[in-house]
């Protein structure tokens, strides 16, 4: 979809790409966030990036299953929650240093994504209503009629993390399984270069976009304020 195009319809006149927000690097999220999610992948990638096996990375960075969100149906009704490894965090990120992210090149696909909301949140003002953004964050300064385009990848990427993690927690509930970590970190990854999965996720975003764009219409319509 040509969602620039589709917002212009509506009214909208300024844009920003999702993949481009601003930020000031201050690092308040990484430290202050209380929770931060790993997919498979993300373990796979930063292990290798550090140096460590997989079963080491575990001992010393995660902290078992954590839920990160619910994934609903086209009603809203909840299918099942979205899980992740929990990353310890001890006074923050373990991989922040000073403000700064050392492992920025391989870094954790929601870390890529913040703010998770905007995956589906296309204007300044519901934005900053939607999601808690730390004192001084460049995202405050955001306009409130700038309407910000999703990212497709990050979408994808995101959602074939939850998915992988549905497979996890079915085959191996709590418990650390290397050998499945791995094996599903190269399942996100050939999912990414599929065609058919990925154009069925992109069409799966269009979707929610629609569904959202829609809900928040008819209210301002109805003369109701959601955020």
């Amino acid at each position: 979809m040509d969602y620039e195009s589709f917002f212009r319809a509506r009214g909208a006149s300024t844009f920003i790409k999702a993949g481009h927000m601003p930020c000031r690097g201050c690092g308040r999220c990484c430290r202050e966030e209380p929770c931060i999610g790993l997919f498979p992948s993300d373990i796979f990638r930063i292990s290798k990036g550090i140096g460590l096996t997989l079963a080491e990375f575990n001992d010393r960075y995660l902290d078992g299953i954590v839920t990160i969100g619910a994934v609903r149906d086209g009603k809203g009704h909840t299918q099942y929650d979205s899980r992740a490894f929990g990353l310890k965090l001890r006074n923050g990120c373990p991989f922040l240093t000073g403000d700064k992210c050392g492992i920025h090149a391989f870094k954790p696909i929601i870390c890529r994504a913040y703010p998770n909301m905007v995956m589906r949140t296309f204007r300044g003002d519901i934005l900053k209503s939607f999601v808690q953004l730390h004192e001084g964050c460049a995202l405050r300064d955001l306009d409130d009629d700038v309407y910000i385009l999703p990212d497709a990848d990050m979408y994808m990427r995101l959602a074939f993390g939850v998915q992988a993690m549905q497979i996890y927690f079915e085959r191996a509930g709590n418990a650390f399984d290397a050998r499945l970590v791995d094996n599903l970190a190269h399942k996100e990854m050939a999912w990414l270069r599929n065609p058919g999965k990925a154009g069925a996720a992109e069409e799966e975003m269009d979707e929610d976009v629609a569904r959202f764009v829609k809900s928040v219409e008819a209210a301002e319509a109805a003369g109701k304020k959601l955020f």
